[in-house]
């Protein structure tokens, strides 16, 4: 008993000294203590308002037995650590090791041990281990990490209260205000607000939802980028890639490699190898041999092009006329190109420059377009648009997200001439669509917003697309080609200009621009306004006959994707191979009026009927020469027709299953027996 007063007594004259050098735990304060000693050991049992010293860290607690040999402690009863830099902490029980200055520590009551790093970032468990050397402690049994306005739980975590990097693994649950993340093994640093993901793991916010297995995402600065095949979720869209980066300020993001984009208004899906989309625009723009798949239930149709384009159309609740939508669709191109792709100009992978499309008034508009618009002639009316390939640099996804805050803290404002360049119309048909149109907005890259913030656009209505250069379309009925298409769910018309042909299963459809009405993705109705002609083969190959429909503009009704009856008018013509009841040819019948009527059966001509002013001539069989019966806009262009699915698909992105969509099944996607099928 006297010396373990004496021990008090002369450790209460040393609470004047702050800091010892010496490796031995120090007994500061205590109510009441024995001393006990054996041939292999000795404690020190101390009782009441208990205070230890270890170099420059306090121990409190109600009691403790102190191991003077092993120079190790056990406290019970409110335990508290203090070490001079803030770090604290408390619990029911610690056991403490004064020669690897590890604790451990336990909670036997409703109240979890705590670890607090001195900056509002705490670690919970009901057993924590803490080094106090290297600052890391680590639970097994379930804890989370709470820094000032996020929560992150698990089975077991560490956190480096020096770097403030933390490590999460076995159902991680990461809650916070504006997002939570679902993960198996995710690091967090508190200083930083970076999230790396190291297995499978989902993101939410009110926005969007994103699923990666490998990647970082930058809370404060809401930025993304995941090197592992990942996917976004937003209204009505789905991006899948290889790699995935996604800025939540701008909207804008980039996925690369095998990439699956899923428009569910539109029931489309875009296979390629690089998409560029913005989540508050709603726009996207596919390119690296992309593949389109329209589909509605099983019926599917494919168009592949150079480059896709899809956005809310800027048409809605408007009637547009033949000429108005030309234009428009020149625009829209135009816009593809500039609004979304010049948006990598600083070269970064992530790039939140926004550009815009100057568009004439619509006075001016209108007078670019000329009387004869749809008499293009081999002229391309997007030969003034530079290729994509020029257009786009190279990115670089393997690039970190410290790099792409970097890159975006040295951008500078950015202004181009904001006056439009005049677009003036030549005496030929094409249209010369500048792209030197194209204007950037004041960007302010330190707030990530535009100077004089635009409008929100109203995303919610009808889409549309584009598809330009090289367009062919394939369906198990019909194929086409032509170069360039657009699409909108205003008025569900997929219009196809520059050189367009159709293919139904026994012919060829020609004019200067062609219109196919869909219903369900069935084709309902074909308009050809201007230099049609229907051609459709007679017979066998050999025998060289062609029954030929021709007029001013042809419109046509199908069933089931096949023409059920076609009116040609005016200044309607026709070469038709006359058959018997028996099938067997009898001649030939050339003709013409200001209307030609035809109905079709199995693909073939059944019936015909001539309306206003006919002329016909009619020739029997053996006068007839089948290669000298013409008509003036014949051209059988048998040759650039896909003939197969797998001809069709050769050298662009072939139709793959997401990997990462099984949470959404409402998804309109391809089976797996149709996917294998197309990888033949």
């Amino acid at each position: 008993m006297l010396l373990s007063c004496f021990i008090v007594n002369a450790q209460k004259k040393s609470d004047t000294v702050t800091v010892r050098k010496s490796n031995q735990i120090l007994i500061l304060d205590n109510d009441y203590g024995e001393y006990i000693k054996n041939d292999t050991s000795s404690v020190n049992k101390l009782i009441g308002n208990v205070k230890l010293l270890h170099g420059s860290d306090t121990l409190y607690c109600d009691s403790a037995y102190f191991y003077t040999q092993r120079n190790g402690v056990e406290a019970f009863g409110d335990v508290l650590i203090r070490q001079l830099d803030g770090t604290e902490a408390s619990a029911d029980y610690m056991r403490y090791n004064g020669k690897t200055k590890i604790v451990y520590m336990r909670s036997d009551g409703l109240n979890d041990v705590q670890l607090f790093d001195g900056k509002l970032n705490t670690l919970w468990s009901k057993e924590i281990d803490y080094n106090m050397q290297t600052k890391v402690g680590k639970y097994h049994k379930r804890g989370f990490l709470q820094t000032e306005t996020t929560v992150v739980e698990s089975n077991t975590g560490e956190y480096n209260m020096k770097s403030k990097d933390a490590r999460f693994k076995g159902n991680v649950i990461v809650t916070d205000p504006e997002y939570r993340a679902v993960s198996e093994d995710l690091g967090y640093n508190t200083d930083t607000k970076v999230a790396r993901f190291f297995a499978p793991s989902v993101v939410t916010n009110d926005k969007s939802i994103l699923q990666t297995s490998n990647g970082v995402y930058d809370t404060k600065n809401r930025i993304s980028h995941f090197v592992d095949r990942s996917s976004i979720l937003n209204e009505g869209q789905y991006i899948e890639g290889d790699t995935l980066d996604y800025n939540r300020n701008s909207g804008y993001g980039y996925a690369r490699g095998n990439v699956i984009a899923i428009d569910t208004g539109m029931k489309s899906i875009l296979y390629c190898g690089a998409a560029d989309y913005n989540e508050i625009r709603k726009t996207l723009l596919a390119f690296d041999k992309p593949l389109m798949r329209k589909t509605d239930g099983k019926d599917s149709m494919f168009i592949k092009a150079d480059t896709f384009f899809s956005a809310p159309d800027p048409s809605k609740g408007k009637v547009l006329s033949a000429q108005d939508s030309l234009q428009q669709t020149a625009n829209d191109i135009i816009s593809s190109i500039g609004a979304d792709s010049a948006l990598n100009a600083a070269d970064s992978s992530l790039h939140l420059l926004d550009t815009v499309l100057s568009k004439p008034d619509i006075k001016d508009t209108m007078s670019l377009i000329p009387d004869d618009a749809f008499g293009l002639g081999d002229a391309s009316l997007m030969d003034s648009i530079p290729s994509v390939d020029s257009v786009l640099p190279k990115t670089d996804s393997s690039s970190t997200v410290s790099k792409l805050k970097e890159q975006m803290d040295q951008m500078v404002y950015n202004k181009a001439n904001s006056e439009n360049k005049k677009l003036s119309s030549e005496a030929s048909d094409t249209m010369q669509l500048s792209s030197s149109a194209i204007r950037l907005r004041n960007f302010d890259s330190a707030s990530q917003t535009y100077r004089n913030t635009p409008q929100e656009p109203d995303t919610s209505g009808p889409r549309y697309f584009v598809g330009y250069h090289h367009v062919l379309i394939y369906n198990d009925s019909l194929q086409g080609k032509c170069d360039s298409i657009r699409y909108s769910q205003v008025d569900s018309f997929l219009r196809m200009y520059q050189n367009p042909v159709l293919w139904p299963k026994n012919g060829e459809l020609l004019g200067d621009v062609i219109y196919m009405k869909t219903d369900s993705n069935k084709l309902k109705q074909v308009i050809v306004p201007k230099n049609a002609i229907m051609i459709n083969r007679s017979g066998p190959e050999k025998a060289n006959m062609f029954d030929q429909i021709q007029g001013n503009s042809i419109n046509g009704y199908l069933s089931n994707n096949s023409l059920d009856s076609m009116i040609a008018e005016p200044d309607a013509s026709s070469i038709y191979f006359v058959k018997d009841e028996d099938s067997a040819y009898v001649g030939s019948s050339e003709a013409k009026s200001e209307t030609i009527k035809v109905f079709f059966k199995k693909e073939e001509i059944d019936k015909i009927y001539y309306i206003k002013n006919v002329e016909q001539k009619t020739t029997p069989m053996k006068d007839v020469a089948p290669a000298s019966l013409r008509l003036s806009r014949y051209k059988w262009r048998e040759e650039e027709r896909p003939k197969t699915l797998e001809a069709f698909l050769n050298g662009t992105t072939l139709p793959h299953s997401p990997s990462l969509l099984e949470m959404y099944e409402e998804l309109p996607l391809q089976n797996n027996e149709e996917a294998d099928s197309t990888k033949q």
